[in-house]
């Protein structure tokens, strides 16, 4: 599309563009630059146009959208790019191409209108503030070893934060804490035939940008961002690239392993939540105090409820 190739020269340029270069670079008219232009403007992004220097994006200038295939070059992953201004859930998008497309593709946008978390909760999902991504993997595995693929996933997203300079924790099985507060989740959703997965679908929301008080009341005591907890800016297109960079390696020893998670396992009880105090820890009904031990090889998660050393597969912890 017109418009993501305008937005991507815009973006790179991260200054004045002329309408000259545009018309130029894409073979079109001023007439349908200033149309495509008009199009960013309604649907969220800032741009200033000036008669005699043009246009320059004003907002948000790290736009994951201004990614194209050739972003991604060296790796498997992001050979195609659906990208999407708004969409209901990358999840559920990725859910309707997963048939024809093809390992490793990925799903973006910088808005979802029914943004889904575990459980089947609301994900908070402004316009420019955050990060919103699913992957297809189609992996030749036995079923009962993918639900460990939250946990690899998990571990690269804080290797990728990491190497901008942010700490984070993982709360079991799919929160990324900063400071008690939840910044981001991982959505693990697979469709199988038999005891083999036809395909997996891993979502990924990220709040980096938000302010406080720009989350909704019911969320501000217990959500965040990179932003609002560490005071830091980073680039959302920039971080996208490096999680993609790290969870490709690590997926790709996870395949080769055949569902193993070898060190991410370690690396993963380094900086588990709940492990420096006592938290509840929820399992179906029943909630009880107990501290986070680590991970069995499984992807379970070792917890001392009582001073009993228990397995839990199935359940949550909360703060």
């Amino acid at each position: 599309m017109v418009w993501k190739r305008i937005l991507k020269i815009l973006s790179d340029n991260n200054c004045w563009t002329s309408s000259r270069q545009i018309c130029e670079k894409f073979n079109i008219s001023r007439t349908a630059v200033w149309k495509h232009i008009k199009f960013l403007e309604e649907k969220g992004f800032l741009i200033e146009s000036q008669s005699k220097k043009g246009y320059k994006l004003i907002f948000p200038k790290d736009s994951p959208l201004s990614l194209d295939e050739e972003s991604f070059k060296g790796l498997s992953f992001g050979k195609e790019l659906f990208q999407f201004i708004s969409i209901d859930s990358t999840n559920s998008y990725a859910h309707r191409v997963s048939e024809s497309a093809r390992e490793g593709a990925i799903i973006i946008s910088e808005q979802q209108t029914a943004g889904r978390g575990r459980r089947g909760r609301i994900w908070f999902s402004p316009f420019g503030k955050s990060l919103y991504f699913s992957v297809i993997l189609k992996p030749r595995l036995p079923v009962t070893v993918l639900t460990r693929l939250t946990i690899v996933v998990g571990v690269s997203v804080a290797d990728a934060l990491k190497s901008f300079g942010i700490d984070v924790n993982l709360k079991w099985p799919n929160d990324i804490m900063i400071n008690n507060r939840k910044i981001g989740g991982i959505l693990s959703e697979l469709y199988s035939e038999g005891e083999t997965a036809k395909y997996v679908v891993l979502g990924v929301g990220i709040n980096v940008h938000c302010e406080k008080d720009e989350f909704p009341e019911e969320l501000r005591d217990i959500a965040g961002s990179v932003y609002s907890t560490t005071g830091k800016k980073i680039d959302r297109s920039k971080l996208l690239l490096e999680i993609i960079r790290v969870f490709e390696r690590r997926y790709d020893s996870f395949i080769f392993n055949n569902g193993e998670i070898g060190d991410v396992k370690e690396e993963w009880e380094s900086i588990a939540y709940g492990k420096d105090k006592e938290i509840m820890i929820t399992t179906g009904e029943i909630k009880e105090k107990g501290r986070v031990i680590g991970l069995k090889a499984d992807g379970a998660l070792l917890a001392n409820i009582g001073g009993v050393l228990k397995e839990i597969y199935a359940g949550e912890i909360g703060g």
